[in-house]
């Protein structure tokens, strides 16, 4: 239920910074970033993003420790989220719960984040109106505490802005 908390809150945020409009930008070679630096977390993010708190997400997972939420209300609506899990969760128990309720297809595959082995899910969903989301969850253990990278963004915008995740992901310190 939990990671169905998560899926809604990204599927809305999507769709409400997506009322925002703007343009996309042609050119992912070169991102202009800037740090974050808050809650025990340290990452580059592009530099027309914002940082947003978890009481302005519409949905919230109340057990869910947000490090970190950055967002493009100008470009799609994408989202990027750091998120500590609760004491208890393994990667292994999050990494099976994500599957649960990624309704689609789930591309699996191993990567690294902050210097550690991790586990990247990727698939598409729809949200409750029909639009089409892309999702990007990483989820890995660092220094006892597991934690969750996420990532969603419209579908068709998924292929230009997946270059602004991987900024994130590459610079992220815990």
């Amino acid at each position: 239920m939990k990671r169905l908390g998560c899926i809604l809150i990204v599927a809305t945020l999507v769709l409400a910074l997506s009322a925002c409009g703007g343009k996309t930008s042609g050119s992912t070679a070169k991102i202009e970033s800037q740090p974050y630096s808050a809650n025990g977390v340290s990452f580059d993010y592009p530099k027309n993003w914002q940082t947003i708190s978890s009481s302005q997400l519409s949905v919230q997972a109340t057990d869910w420790n947000y490090l970190a939420i950055v967002s493009d209300g100008t470009n799609g609506g994408s989202l990027a989220a750091v998120i500590k899990l609760r004491p208890q969760d393994t990667v292994e128990s999050a990494v099976s719960d994500a599957k649960q309720f990624k309704n689609s297809d789930v591309q699996e595959n191993a990567v690294t984040v902050a210097g550690v082995p991790a586990t990247q899910l990727v698939s598409t969903g729809s949200t409750i109106s029909g639009d089409k989301v892309t999702s990007r969850t990483i989820i890995f253990e660092k220094n006892g505490a597991v934690y969750e990278l996420n990532f969603a963004t419209k579908t068709d915008k998924y292929e230009s802005e997946s270059p602004k995740f991987d900024l994130v992901m590459k610079t992220l310190q815990l």
